[in-house]
């Protein structure tokens, strides 16, 4: 099966900036240490020919990637992929920590930074966890239950700060800190990482330097957005209001991923793109290896190009 693939942006500069198409494959057959490239060469050229090959300015290629079906897709995907991120309130909870263990009757300033320090550490232990999983698992079944168990760490959050009066302070605070936990966690299988992975994969290559910076733009401005208007919303709204917002935005990402979001996983970058070239929603569950591609419309088009082993 087709195996995770090196870097291949210096044949494209080749391409771009001498189109010298030999010393190109040769360079690909130096990084996959065999001379039978020959489908992946084609798929190259096929995507390099498929931007129009040529060096453009910002405003011309954000002007093309306006009028690109696909382009237009992905970068949507990409943006929601960082907007669902950051509206599970991540960065917000981890900034905060100490304060919601504070609030919860945790006045210890010792203490509430341990509890800090082990809601954090959740996040850390799964991690190798995430890097074993997304190439054996892929990255949609991974992503959707990442983001389901947030959600329902969140509905929990919400529906503990909702019956507050009727539970113990010290079951309060332990369901609290709890809740914290499992967002953290499952935050860390899928949902904190794998955004960054997708995007760097499903842009074509001719774009992909401009919609990574737009992608990452919206990144940080929902970013400062959640993490400003957290203390604002909890003030006008308080607890059970604020983490149902979170809840009802993360269980919305739920749905959206199901059905919009593709698999890429085994699937070699220069052909990801085109996944979005002829559909707009996905296989809730696709299958994962490229010998099965044939899922998707456009695969009879291009099936010369496709390297299957």
């Amino acid at each position: 099966m087709y195996k995770l693939q090196c870097s291949v942006n210096m044949l494209y500069i080749m391409v771009y900036y001498t189109s010298n198409t030999t010393e190109g494959r040769k360079a690909l057959e130096m990084l996959r240490g065999t001379p039978n490239v020959h489908e992946e060469w084609k798929m190259i050229i096929y995507d390099y020919r498929h931007g129009n090959g040529s060096m453009v300015e910002p405003l011309e290629q954000l002007w093309r990637m306006t009028s690109h079906r696909g382009v237009k897709r992905s970068l949507i995907l990409g943006m929601l992929l960082k907007v669902f991120q950051q509206f599970t309130g991540t960065n917000a909870l981890h900034y905060y920590s100490t304060t919601i263990a504070n609030e919860v009757g945790i006045d210890d300033p010792r203490i509430a930074s341990w509890i800090s320090a082990v809601i954090g550490f959740s996040s850390l232990i799964l991690t190798p966890f995430t890097v074993y999983a997304v190439e054996k698992f892929g990255r949609k079944p991974l992503l959707v239950t990442s983001t389901a168990v947030t959600a329902l760490a969140l509905l929990q959050l919400t529906l503990t700060y909702y019956m507050r009066d009727g539970l113990s302070t010290r079951s309060f605070s332990n369901l609290v800190i709890l809740g914290m936990g499992c967002v953290m966690g499952g935050l860390a299988i899928g949902l904190d990482p794998l955004p960054w992975v997708i995007t760097s994969e499903i842009y074509p290559m001719w774009c992909r330097d401009i919609a990574l910076s737009i992608t990452n733009t919206v990144f940080w401005v929902t970013d400062t957005f959640v993490t400003f208007t957290f203390i604002t919303f909890i003030s006008a709204l308080g607890y059970t209001l604020t983490f149902f917002i979170y809840t009802a935005v993360t269980f919305a990402g739920v749905v959206y991923f199901i059905f919009f979001l593709p698999e890429t996983c085994q699937i070699p970058l220069e052909s990801v793109s085109r996944l979005f070239e002829e559909q707009a929603v996905f296989p809730p569950c696709p299958a994962r290896k490229t010998a099965d591609l044939a899922v998707y419309p456009w695969y009879e088009d291009v099936r010369e190009l496709v390297p299957l082993l």
